[in-house]
């Protein structure tokens, strides 16, 4: 690169970074981020309302139905597939959880 295209785009990127960053996140926190929880054993796992959705430690996404647990498969190769399963490989990082009723 030429000297003046680099200091061209770190300006850039530097307007950037320091004008739209801290604005777009003020913008999600304002809609109810909230850090996602990662669920590291089977208490944990249990308490999860029905409908809950995980990232499992093997890549699978999860949803918690009345009856166990549903999972997309990841195969590295191939398509993925939908099983019931009896068994979420933890660590997994809670990606949706239901507000529960009172």
């Amino acid at each position: 690169m030429i000297p003046d295209e680099t200091t061209a785009r770190h300006e850039l990127t530097m307007l950037i970074i320091g004008r739209t960053a801290p604005r777009a996140a003020d913008a999600i926190l304002e809609t109810g981020y909230c850090r996602p929880r990662t669920i590291n054993n089977y208490d944990e796992l249990e308490s999860l309302p029905v409908r809950s959705v995980l990232l499992d430690v093997d890549g699978d996404v999860c949803q918690r139905l009345r009856g166990g647990w549903r999972a997309v498969i990841d195969e590295r190769e191939g398509d993925p597939w939908l099983t019931d399963t009896l068994e979420v490989d933890l660590p997994a990082i809670v990606l949706y959880e239901p507000a529960v009723k009172k």
